[in-house]
């Protein structure tokens, strides 16, 4: 995958005269980032990391979002949008059904 994620951070100078960050963006580079997904009839928001982007999905929180995660053998620090066919697969496979997983 060729994926490439730049920061940049504004910085500004207080009364004092030091540097402190003002301001960051990040900047997705990748060929098949997706900023919206749809699971479970619900849009997902792909720039967010995974774990966090399932919990817009009704009746998912953090710690069953952490658990399908895990389940599904997905990276925490990946974002949402970066996830391929087969992994959202798994993830709504977990979801639709968590007694089959054992959750």
């Amino acid at each position: 995958q060729a994926s490439r994620v730049q920061v940049f951070v504004v910085l500004s100078l207080d009364r004092a005269g030091r540097t402190t960050p003002a301001a960051m963006s990040v900047q997705f580079q990748s060929q098949n980032f997706q900023h919206i997904l749809r699971m479970c009839n619900t849009n997902v928001d792909g720039r967010q990391k995974v774990m966090y982007a399932l919990t817009a999905i009704r009746g998912i929180g953090r710690r069953i979002s952490n658990i399908v995660c895990k389940k599904c053998d997905i990276d925490l620090n990946k974002r949402a949008g970066e996830l391929s066919t087969d992994e959202v697969n798994k993830i709504v496979a977990v979801i639709s059904n968590p007694m089959q997983f054992k959750i």
